[in-house]
């Protein structure tokens, strides 16, 4: 079964593919295409892009659902062109995808790790309306090698990149992330 997590990764990949081909033969996103090579090149980029597996016919299924639900919501739709039909993305699934874009944030910046003596802790307390905000910065954290003490407070003994403030002051989330360093770690024990 598809993870909910896939769903959005798996929707902006359909909306992106349709967008920068302008059409797909419902053949081979049905995978009845007759070029199997072509359509094996299709589902390692799609997998590779979207982290989904094809290989279980549920999946094909589930995709195949995706792509119906899209149509549904009038992202997409399903046209007639010399007796074959296409899937092209409509204006609404254009906005939504230029929304998903702009909303998006880079998955893993490869910041330089470098350690230091002095433990930092980082806190925040990011709104949920922001989630994805917070979940990147998760991401980034665990990247840094921090370790989590809660959910919103984290320590590590590297360095905090210049880059990574830079990024936080972009994503506007400098207003929700606090960072100090620890001279005193109490009742921290010493791996932190």
């Amino acid at each position: 079964m598809m993870s909910m997590g896939r769903v959005p990764k798996l929707t902006s990949f359909i909306l992106e593919t349709l967008e920068s081909l302008k059409e797909i033969g419902v053949d081979l996103i049905e995978f009845s295409n007759p070029f199997e090579a072509y359509i094996e090149k299709v589902k390692r980029i799609s997998a590779k892009h979207a982290g989904y597996n094809f290989k279980t016919s549920q999946n094909k299924h589930n995709f195949r659902s995706l792509l119906y639900q899209l149509q549904k919501q009038g992202l997409v739709e399903k046209k007639e062109k010399d007796d074959r039909s296409f899937w092209m993305i409509t204006k609404l699934g254009r906005e939504r995808l230029r929304n998903i874009q702009e909303n998006s944030l880079p998955l893993n910046i490869n910041y330089k790790i470098k350690k230091e003596k002095t433990s930092k802790l980082v806190i925040f307390d990011i709104p949920e309306k922001y989630k994805h905000k917070r979940n990147w910065l998760r991401e980034q954290l665990v990247m840094l090698d921090f370790e989590m003490l809660q959910k919103s407070v984290w320590t590590g003994k590297n360095k905090i990149p210049q880059e990574f403030i830079r990024d936080l002051e972009n994503f506007n989330l400098l207003d929700y992330v606090h960072i100090l360093s620890i001279k005193d770690k109490g009742t921290l024990n010493d791996q932190y």
